[in-house]
This record gives C-alpha cells, structure tokens and sequence, in this order.
C-alpha cells in the first residue's frame, strides 16, 4: 500500500468509524466525478465493502454541452462498483452568482433525496478548504472553516479529506482504473473560487512553500473554537430568546453571524445582519431571510428560525378522521398525533368517534374559558407566531370546532384528566417542522 493510498483510505475509516451507523443507514455520496468525488468513491468502496449501502448523487446543472456525458460517465463508474446513482437536472435561472444558486440547489437536492434516512459525504479536502476561507476573508465574510462532520439544514455532513492536500488525492486516483472528469468551467477566471485557486494560490505558495500547511493548523484551531460555540447553540433549537444574545449591537451581529453558519446559512451579509438588529434594538420586531427556504423572524421578544418557510403557505388538507385508535398524520405545516397515552404537549379532550380536519384560515372563533373567542385572539395567547396561523389544523365536528392543537379545547369538550374518568378521552399534539 503506497503512502497516498494509506492517507486516503485511512481518513475514509476514521471517518467511517467515528460515526457508527446502524446497519439500515445509508451512506450517501456528493459524486461530480471529479478527481475529489472519484477519490471518495473509490475509498468508500474499498473500505466500507458491503458494510453499508452507498448511493451517489450527482447533480446535473446544466450549463455545460458536456453535462449529459458527465452524468453518463459518472453511470458507468458506479455501475462498475456497484454502487446506485441518482442524477438530479437542476433548473439554474439566476444570470449573476451562479457560483450560489448552484451550491444552494445542491444542497436542496441532497436534502431531499436523504431526507433522515442517511448521512452525506462529500470530497472537500484542504485546498478547497483555504480558497473558501479566503472567498469568505475578501467578502468580508469572516473566517469559518469547513468541518470534517457538520449539519446543513439538518443534513448531516462528512468531509474525510478536508486536512488532506488535492495532490494526494490526484496521486491516489492515479492508481485507479477510472479516468475523473475535468470541468473546463474550472479555468474561468471570472469565478472568485476559480480566481483564487488558479492566480491567487500558486503566487502565494511560490513565495511561502508551506502557506498551506500553515493555514491547516490555523483552521483546526478555529474549527476546534467552532466546535465549542457549535456546542453552545445546540440548546437553543429553533427558537431564541433574545435575552440569550449580547447585548451590545456588534457582539449581536456575530453571535446571530455564528449561529446562522452553525445552521449552514453562509450566503448572510454583515450589512443584512446590521439591519436585523437595528430592527431588532429600534422596532422589536425583524426578518432576515437567509436563503430561499431559510428566514429568521423575531416576534415578541423570541428569534424563530424557520428552515422550511414555504410551508406555511401549503394549504393543509380537508379530512375526515376516524379517532377510535391512535393516529399520526403528516401535515405541510407539521405533524398532528393523537393519542390514548398523555404527553407532556398534547391537550386532553373528549373526543367523537370521527372529527374533521381543515385549516383555521376556515375557523372563527372557539368557545374556551366561557367566552367566545376568535382564533387570533386564541394564538395570541398562546404565542403563536404570526406566520405559522393561516394553515393551523383545527378538528372539528357537526357542532362546530372541538380542538386547535397546543392552543385550546372547546369547553364542553375539555377534560379534567385529575378528575373525570369513563369519557373518550384522546390527547393531541401538534409538531409544527
């Protein structure tokens, strides 16, 4: 085994290794065909064997006449090794930054063919590393490293190559029966990355040979303090108090800067987090939208952060329910889960052998504590927000509503569970994603 062959396939183990899948896991791959993705195709096979499933992913943009012969190229490898392959035709519209919509689109694709059914690896290795760290630096951007394991969204992310240098990659690929694919898009000069890794880089490494072995160390020692506010903004889930940030304006911007990219979003500009928190000192209210899907909102004295806000337009669908046994019904706005067990969430009720589902964008008011009140006033005090109430699931019967999940019960239907016993009695809880 030659000293680049070890290097690869040992990261490719440790990796491997540290994560310790379930069987039914699967592993999935960001496959281009590319010298990186071939090179972590080739170890993945290698060293995991039938151990785990693996499947490809290659993502087709389209802005290239080579593109199809790419995605068959990539085919034919994976048909060689074994491995499954799903290629994604991505629809690129935007005529500037295409470097972003790009990216974004990837990861969109990735997330929805993964779901929670599996973990991503992708062939970033030290070279990509420091031209991103130095995108980011000339942007104004700050300093934040790739990770070997990070969340997107969600998605979770393995990077085994990121310490290791490019030309250990291309020396171990050598050595392999596939030819990788070369995007001539690669020498386009007017991409930043492109600009970077072709003019920038090689002047830098002439004058100091060991320019990136030095930034190696740099970046583990600030993916290391990463780790530690990574594991500082893993108890804040997706809603923030704002008595948890700073409260100097600047120490805000680069707490909410910190946590965005701890959640993925690393398109936000310093200006558009200036702005949010001069919304947020000045008016007690603000957005910030992040990316297409994910927006950060502040309302009454709590920053939600919304990675799927679209789906609060999705109109919920009208249902009839049979409620004699326990069910669990996937919505566009979240999951609604009646049970006989109770929950810390749910809300007690008596409940019909069947009720209605339908949004409350339908629903005017509910009777709850003896009065009649609308639905708004009702989500006003439940605090929740705004946004989130238009398609809201409300069950209800012949008579009208009975129940708006985590918000109220009718009165005739409301069940002292320490008191009443011999009803019908169901809890309902509601999970909005």
């Amino acid at each position: 085994m030659n000293r680049e062959t070890r290097n690869v396939e040992v990261e490719v183990r440790r990796q491997f290794e540290r994560l310790d899948l379930q069987k039914s896991s699967t592993i999935f791959i960001g496959f281009s065909g590319g010298i990186d993705s071939l090179a972590l195709l080739v170890a993945l096979v290698r060293v995991v064997g039938d151990r785990q499933k693996l499947i490809c992913l290659h993502a087709d943009h389209g802005h290239s006449s080579h593109s199809a012969d790419w995605a068959a190229h990539c085919e034919t490898i994976c048909k060689s090794v074994s491995v499954e392959l799903i290629v994604e035709k991505l629809e690129i519209t935007a005529r500037s930054n295409l470097e972003s919509e790009f990216r974004e689109k990837r990861y969109r694709f990735f997330k929805e063919t993964i779901k929670e059914e599996g973990v991503l690896f992708l062939g970033h290795h030290l070279n990509d590393q420091v031209e991103t760290v130095l995108m980011r630096f000339f942007q104004g951007r700050g300093i934040f490293p790739m990770s070997r394991e990070s969340k997107r969204d969600g998605l979770r992310i393995c990077r085994p190559f990121i310490e290791l240098n490019k030309q250990i990659l291309r020396q171990y690929v050598e050595n392999v029966e596939f030819e990788f694919i070369e995007d001539p898009s690669n020498q386009d000069l007017s991409y930043d990355r492109n600009y970077i890794r072709n003019v920038l880089s090689p002047v830098i490494e002439a004058r100091w040979p060991r320019f990136m072995n030095s930034v190696a160390g740099i970046l583990t020692r600030l993916d290391d303090q990463a780790g530690l506010l990574r594991h500082l903004f893993q108890g804040f889930g997706n809603e923030i108090p704002l008595s948890a940030l700073p409260k100097q304006s600047r120490l805000k911007q680069t707490w909410l800067r910190n946590y965005i990219e701890f959640r993925g979003g690393f398109e936000v500009t310093w200006s558009a987090l200036k702005e949010f928190v001069r919304q947020i000192d000045e008016a007690g209210r603000g957005e910030l939208r992040i990316s297409e899907q994910l927006e950060l909102r502040l309302w009454r004295g709590k920053i939600y952060v919304e990675d799927n806000i679209s789906q609060y337009e999705q109109t919920i669908p009208t249902l009839l329910l049979d409620c004699r046994k326990d069910f669990s019904l996937r919505l566009p706005t979240g999951k609604l889960k009646l049970s006989c067990n109770k929950s810390s969430d749910a809300l007690a009720f008596e409940c019909p052998q069947s009720l209605s589902l339908s949004p409350s964008s339908e629903v005017r008011s509910l009777r709850h504590l003896g009065k009649e009140k609308s639905l708004k006033m009702l989500f006003a005090e439940k605090n929740v927000p705004p946004w989130r109430r238009k398609n809201w699931p409300v069950l209800s019967c012949e008579q009208g509503p009975v129940i708006i999940p985590n918000v109220a019960v009718r009165d005739d239907r409301w069940v002292d569970t320490t008191r009443r016993e011999g009803q019908s009695i169901r809890y309902l809880s509601f999970s909005a994603t």
